[in-house]
């Protein structure tokens, strides 16, 4: 489903000049695919410039790189834009089979360098299928690019104990290696404290207008919009009464804010665990799972503490002397 030219103009007329002369205007560009919608993404981009020249502008978004060229980055070269491109390197044909196979490190490294003043980072995720090569693909990435590659774990399909015993091999063979700091948010403790949603910083509208705290909520109501609790995070229209959406964006985040404090993995409360102040997991996504905000997979734990395992054994190895560890 793609939202239509005229609604994304309305969004960004009922939305900006709610925004306070200087106050900073991020636009996140979320699909599906994005640049399946070339045309509405620039037409968006020239009028968020028109309607908040007092405000700081930047945007983002996320693409598989299949439709990449040099006109659309020779377009967005002259925004505030950072662009990750999602690909996941030694496992790309395995895992995107519907990608052009010369769609490459060193095909977007040649894009990427023909137009200097963009500003772009991979993304590569791993799944549990993938894990015994995990270290061979952060050296992979290494050796193709200088640019920033963020890597993370796959958080929807489950991980077996094999595949868990897998990870912990792994994490053993990047500190080895000395990879780690091509990976630094497996190795880095989160701040101690409790973690809220996203929707505390963003505003999420879906392709038919409706307001959302995180663009997680809507793609959650999707998979299972029969989640009695998912639609309660859809808190309003583009097109409501400018006045109750003033009111609205007043009292952002309308949606509720949920604590780490009030989770469960499985059927046991995390504020029980021993580890519960060094478990970062957004809220919503284990709901990618389980179908409820705040329940957490058993196997999500597991994966937590087997980074926190690493973490600790790193910092009593004194292989990271700036960071103290848990």
């Amino acid at each position: 489903m793609a939202m239509s030219q005229g609604l994304a103009l309305r969004t960004l007329q009922a939305l900006l000049p709610l925004l306070n002369n200087g106050q900073d205007l991020g636009i996140n560009f979320y699909g599906g695919e994005p640049l399946l919608e070339k045309g509405l993404l620039l037409s968006i981009l020239d009028r968020a410039e028109q309607y908040s020249k007092k405000n700081q502008r930047h945007f983002a978004m996320t693409t598989n790189g299949a439709l990449l060229d040099r006109d659309f980055l020779e377009c967005i070269s002259d925004h505030p834009f950072e662009l990750t491109i999602s690909h996941d390197g030694l496992w790309q044909q395995e895992t995107r089979s519907g990608i052009p196979h010369d769609n490459t490190i060193e095909h977007f490294e040649e894009l990427l360098n023909a137009i200097p003043t963009v500003k772009a980072q991979y993304s590569c995720v791993c799944p549990p299928s993938q894990i015994t090569r995990l270290t061979d693909n952060i050296a992979f990435f290494k050796g193709e690019t200088q640019r920033q590659v963020h890597f993370g774990l796959d958080s929807i399909s489950p991980w077996d104990e094999n595949a868990i015993e897998a990870l912990d091999y792994e994490l053993s063979c990047i500190r080895q290696s000395r990879l780690h700091d091509s990976c630094p948010n497996f190795f880095t403790p989160p701040e101690p404290g409790m973690f809220g949603c996203s929707s505390k910083e963003r505003i999420t509208v879906d392709p038919e207008g409706y307001i959302w705290g995180c663009f997680q909520y809507f793609d959650l109501f999707c998979r299972y919009p029969k989640a009695g609790e998912l639609d309660r995070h859809r808190v309003g229209h583009v097109d409501m009464p400018s006045k109750d959406l003033k009111e609205l964006i007043a009292r952002w985040p309308a949606c509720e804010c949920h604590e780490q404090r009030q989770w469960l993995a499985g059927n046991e409360a995390c504020l029980f665990c021993d580890q519960f102040l060094y478990c970062s997991q957004c809220p919503v996504n284990g709901a990618y799972t389980t179908a409820e905000i705040g329940r957490l997979p058993n196997w999500v734990c597991k994966i937590q503490r087997m980074l926190n395992k690493h973490r600790n054994e790193r910092t009593e190895a004194g292989e990271d002397k700036h960071n103290p560890g848990i």
